[in-house]
């Protein structure tokens, strides 16, 4: 009997691990990913892999490789603005709740390898438009259009998984109440990159100044943190509500330019330390290499 035909909708990091272990169950799997490409250089900015996350990859024979390119997290501590510490895990935190840290794109990096090692088809600036049931065949009819040019086609498939984010077509074109389901604004902005830190040289991932914990501060309705990647790598965040000197909401993800990065370190300006504010303005003046990027 022939594979069961699998379209996979969208690219990223939920699209690639679910096409490959599909692959490694016998699935014919086809991947459509609106982005040229799919294993996209400058998106996102770092991710904490727990360990249930990191038993599937291994049993996707992928966990060495993110563990070459990635870091495994130091005790994070927390504090208010004023740098007064709110709470701090015990000594054995790393050991109980080993946290693979990675930067999104080595993490795309090693599941699109894993689905072109067992065979996963791509195609790459191709989106899903929708996905109607075909009658009383139990199959799907699959509407695909090219990024580019606009032209569509169609594919009929056996099985439909849309992880084509926030605005999902495929999840647009299920029965209500799924089609119902809108996405609803927090009322925060996030700012998020990766940055380069000088390391000492010869220094471990533990003898780095950047690298001996994960931080994050709490207060004045923002937070701002930084985790630890491979050296000399560090993931910082900061989320701030709308309205804060004049901040507004905007759909999706952007750069930011000078003006916006300038607006950014202001608001973390109101001490001097070597973490919070201090860390802030630091890791804002290293400058990211994908660029800082905001999103809602």
């Amino acid at each position: 009997m022939a594979a069961k035909r699998v379209v996979v909708a969208g690219g990223g990091v939920g699209g690639l691990a679910f096409a490959a272990i599909a692959r490694r169950a016998g699935f014919d799997v086809r991947v459509f990913e609106r982005s040229p490409d799919v294993a996209r250089a400058s998106a996102g900015g770092g991710l904490g892999l727990w360990p249930p996350s990191q038993a599937v990859l291994a049993g996707m024979d992928a966990l060495g490789d993110l563990e070459a390119r990635g870091a495994y997290m130091p005790p994070p501590v927390y504090c208010d603005s004023a740098n007064r510490v709110l709470g701090r895990p015990g000594p054995r935190f790393s050991e109980r709740f080993p946290i693979l840290c990675v930067e999104r794109p080595d993490l795309l990096a090693v599941l699109r390898a894993c689905c072109e090692r067992d065979g996963v088809v791509f195609h790459p600036g191709t989106r899903v438009v929708s996905a109607d049931e075909c009658g009383d065949t139990d199959t799907v009819h699959v509407v695909i259009a090219d990024e580019a040019t606009g032209v569509s086609d169609a594919v009929v498939a056996d099985v439909v998984v849309g992880c084509d984010g926030i605005h999902s077509a495929v999840r647009g074109g299920l029965p209500a109440p799924a089609c119902n389901v809108a996405p609803q604004h927090c009322g925060y902005v996030y700012f998020r990159a990766c940055v380069d830190v000088d390391v000492e040289e010869g220094a471990t991932n533990a003898g780095s100044r950047w690298h001996q914990e994960a931080f994050e501060s709490w207060g004045d309705g923002m937070r701002f943190g930084f985790v630890p990647m491979k050296p000399p790598s560090v993931f910082w965040f900061a989320a701030i509500p709308v309205g804060h000197d004049g901040l507004k909401a905007q759909p999706g993800a952007a750069r930011l330019d000078a003006t916006a990065k300038a607006w950014l370190e202001r608001q973390f300006a109101g001490e001097e330390n070597d973490r919070g504010a201090g860390a802030a303005r630091g890791h804002l003046h290293a400058g990211a290499r994908a660029g800082s990027v905001r999103g809602c």
